[in-house]
């Protein structure tokens, strides 16, 4: 993998974004496809809704789960580049450069990143995996579980900063 010298973790944002518009699409399913007894379609759902519902069914179920899938691709594709850039700038000093920067701040677009995966998983297992759905009760607990981990690993890097703030004493260097 090549060496991008004008990587930042800002750029954890662009995967972010990927996996923001999966959700979208996502919620669009939510309100345009039946999904009885259940809070949110699912695999089941769409492929009953698309058999029975005709063409604009079959375009609109088709159609979302071709753009979520394409999305969610390209959110784990740009995590993988991300966290790449991220190792070489590590191992090269950059990363230690940006601490106690303003620039320290951009390394809580990592956990905000790694955190939409966590979305991005979830809808892809409900989209794309039959029966899964079945498990959700086992299957929350440990959304709940990564994005509490997420959580106390994004306020270390938060406390982090502060801490280096403090002992500056300066935010503007």
């Amino acid at each position: 993998m090549q060496k991008s010298t004008s990587w930042s973790p800002l750029h954890f944002l662009a995967a972010l974004g990927a996996g923001g518009m999966s959700v979208t699409f996502f919620m669009f399913l939510i309100f345009w496809t039946p999904h009885p007894g259940r809070s949110i379609p699912v695999f089941e759902d769409l492929m009953a809704y698309a058999s029975t519902g005709g063409t604009i069914a079959q375009v609109v179920v088709y159609g979302t789960m071709l753009v979520i899938g394409w999305m969610i691709i390209k959110h784990f594709q740009l995590m993988w580049w991300n966290w790449r850039q991220y190792s070489m700038a590590k191992a090269d000093g950059r990363i230690d450069k940006m601490l106690g920067t303003n620039a320290h701040t951009q390394l809580l677009a990592m956990p905000l990143a790694t955190a939409m995966s966590v979305n991005a998983l979830f809808i892809a297992g409900a989209l794309f995996v039959p029966g899964l759905w079945a498990n959700v009760e086992y299957l929350l607990p440990l959304a709940l579980v990564a994005f509490l981990i997420i959580g106390v690993w994004a306020l270390r890097l938060y406390f982090d900063f502060v801490a280096q703030v403090f002992h500056k004493k300066s935010f503007n260097k």
